[in-house]
């Protein structure tokens, strides 16, 4: 996903969780720029499409946590200003 925001232009930062941090996750990264959420919409939702065991979910500011399943890239744009966090996995079996 990290090639997929270079290629987008998107600004990110990226680190490893520490060992023996409780955490499921290759990686973490931080959106440098919020003026990218067009661009990251795009991406979130291309990512999600590209393989059918792939998921995105948007963590809100209120704890309200969305599945961007069948959403469009300009949905997605819409929620991502009142997002904290983006969740974005897939099946370890899919290459």
């Amino acid at each position: 996903m990290l090639a997929d925001f270079n290629a987008a232009g998107i600004a990110s930062e990226c680190w490893v969780p520490r060992p023996g941090q409780i955490l499921d996750a290759g990686f973490w990264a931080r959106i440098v720029e919020d003026d990218s959420w067009p661009a990251l919409a795009e991406v979130l939702v291309a990512w999600a499409r590209a393989g059918n065991l792939r998921k995105v979910s948007i963590t809100q500011n209120d704890n309200k946590i969305i599945n961007t399943a069948g959403l469009g890239a300009g949905e997605v744009e819409k929620l991502l200003p009142a997002g904290k966090n983006i969740m974005a996995v897939k099946d370890k079996n899919q290459a």
